[in-house]
């Protein structure tokens, strides 16, 4: 029998990752001190979009490991079209295609302006 597959514990963390343990906690401070009673998630846009890097925090801090988060991302780019009567994914891609993308590549999109609105439009989805 394979090491990963000899616990349920070890095939969860083979799968879903390991979350880091490392938090910013003035940063965490300062993002709840002007976290805004209505329009919770545009706040969070604007402060992904400010700083891409943020990610990893709010990741962390919510304990999403990295690898659940760019599965979960890729997936959801793969199956979201930007106008509901678009052949292809917000990536311009087939909606039967699923490419495994990294982290940094979402990341990327956010420096790259132009896609930011295809970005947050599919994160919109997590909630």
């Amino acid at each position: 029998m394979h090491q990963l597959t000899q616990s349920v514990q070890n095939e969860f963390w083979f799968l879903f990752g390991i979350v880091d343990k490392d938090l910013d906690i003035p940063l965490l401070m300062q993002i709840l001190k002007n976290l805004p009673a209505n329009k919770q998630e545009a706040y969070i846009a604007t402060i992904i979009e400010q700083n891409a890097e943020v990610i990893d925090f709010l990741r962390t801090f919510v304990g999403i490991s990295d690898k659940r988060m760019y599965l979960e991302l890729s997936y959801l780019f793969a199956k979201t079209k930007y106008l509901p009567t678009d052949n292809t994914n917000i990536l311009g891609k087939s909606m039967y295609e699923l490419d495994k993308h990294p982290l940094s590549y979402f990341k990327n999109l956010i420096t790259g302006k132009e896609h930011i609105r295809k970005f947050l439009c599919a994160i919109s989805f997590l909630n």
